[in-house]
């Protein structure tokens, strides 16, 4: 029987949001058990990683406590030969479908890759020794994973779970582009979470969602009686406050009232011939300074125009941009949150998007539903950039059921116990 090191946790990550996601859960775990060591294995074939700043936070912070390592060195993949951009995305393919040995998301989706290689690759990155009594992943889909979790056990870990990443702004269940099927094989595929013995959720309204499209193509989602609420500690007033010292100051100069305007991933059922139409909406502003912030992992604006009052950052912190800005924009994406924390002015554009929207559901901030109410209120910011038409109610509302989970308390304490509880400490 393999020896189990109950002082030992591992944590598989994608980069680059999912390590913004889970850092805080390491820092607060790792700070109240200093008995406790983790490693942390990234397991996207971008090895881009090593440039993380939550990664780097964590190694300064906590030194040979923390290992992060790459799983792409298990199965010897040359770092020279990973091209960036949709080169490298294309090469990836490529290489998956030619040689699935050497492909990371191969590998962990366990498709054409024998368990054997897995296992061997899994042994590569832990060495001889104890295995950790917990590996914790990001949350994700049995369909992406199924294979590494797969070895993962043969090689002894006796508990995979996941923790929650971004709270999702869209909660209903097809909120993607491809989800116009009612073939019960799709869904499970990109809803399947059974290969985990626990599922942690920042709020509850998502997995409602899709547990209810499961019970109408008559199938049972593998959610039931497998989640648990968190809340999201990556927003918590705790985390923020501490990395608010870390944000470095926006200093772009503006005009008489600033903006950032937050995209999500075109797949994400938005109207992107409006969004492209609002760009040319707020260049009519000229007193109005826009920053726009494409989507993390997705370039998420294509078009070739260029406006005066208009600024495309890709590389800026979205922090610096919030307390940049005396009003924010967005749709669905979750850094809003951030804003509403820090008293920003909040439009949600409710209108470029087919999905339902927890924000607007909550009726938390500026909820627009078509143009009118984006000159509305672009003509009311433009002559007051403090102009805030709407009250705290929903703003706390939002703050309470998405970041806190619907239930008080120190969100920090809370994820140290729930590790703690699958630790069996």
């Amino acid at each position: 029987m393999t020896a189990v090191d109950a002082n030992r946790i591992a944590f598989f990550l994608r980069a680059f949001n999912d390590c913004d996601n889970i850092t805080p859960a390491i820092y607060y775990f790792l700070t109240v058990r200093p008995e406790m060591v983790a490693d942390i294995v990234v397991y996207s074939d971008d090895w881009r990683f090593e440039s993380d700043a939550n990664l780097a936070f964590l190694q300064n912070t906590f030194a040979d406590r923390v290992r992060v390592m790459w799983l792409g060195d298990a199965i010897g993949l040359n770092r020279r030969m990973l091209t960036a951009g949709r080169i490298r995305r294309f090469a990836d393919r490529v290489r998956g479908r030619l040689d699935p040995n050497h492909s990371v998301p191969r590998l962990c989706m366990g498709l054409r890759v024998d368990e054997s290689v897995t296992l061997a690759a899994v042994r590569r990155t832990f060495g001889n020794g104890p295995v950790p009594a917990l590996a914790v992943f990001d949350l994700n889909r049995t369909a992406s994973v199924g294979g590494l979790v797969k070895a993962l056990r043969a090689f002894g870990i006796p508990k995979v779970i996941c923790l929650p990443v971004s709270p999702m702004g869209n909660i209903n269940a097809l909120r993607s582009t491809g989800y116009v099927t009612l073939d019960p094989k799709y869904h499970i595929r990109h809803a399947d979470y059974s290969v985990f013995d626990r599922v942690a959720v920042v709020d509850p309204y998502y997995c409602q969602a899709v547990i209810r499209t499961f019970e109408l193509l008559g199938l049972k989602s593998s959610l039931v009686d497998r989640t648990d609420v968190l809340g999201s500690i990556r927003f918590s007033p705790e985390w923020l406050t501490y990395r608010q010292a870390r944000v470095k100051p926006y200093t772009r100069p503006g005009r008489n009232t600033k903006m950032v305007f937050f995209l999500s991933s075109p797949e994400t059922n938005t109207f992107w011939a409006e969004v492209e139409r609002t760009f040319t909406f707020l260049a009519e502003f000229e007193d109005i300074s826009v920053v726009v912030k494409p989507h993390t992992r997705k370039m998420s604006y294509f078009g070739g125009k260029r406006f005066d009052n208009i600024v495309f950052d890709s590389d800026a912190s979205s922090s610096s941009l919030i307390d940049w800005a005396d009003a924010v924009m967005f749709w669905s994406s979750s850094i809003a949150l951030e804003a509403y924390w820090k008293d920003k002015t909040a439009l949600c554009l409710d209108y470029v998007n087919a999905n339902r929207s927890v924000y607007a559901m909550l009726d938390a901030g500026w909820i627009l539903r078509c143009r009118d109410d984006l000159h509305e209120a672009l003509s009311a910011l433009s002559a007051d950039p403090s102009h805030r038409p709407y009250g705290k109610e929903g703003v706390e509302r939002l703050l309470f059921q998405v970041v806190n989970g619907g239930t008080a308390g120190s969100l920090p304490d809370r994820y140290a116990a729930y590790l703690e509880t699958h630790l069996g400490h």
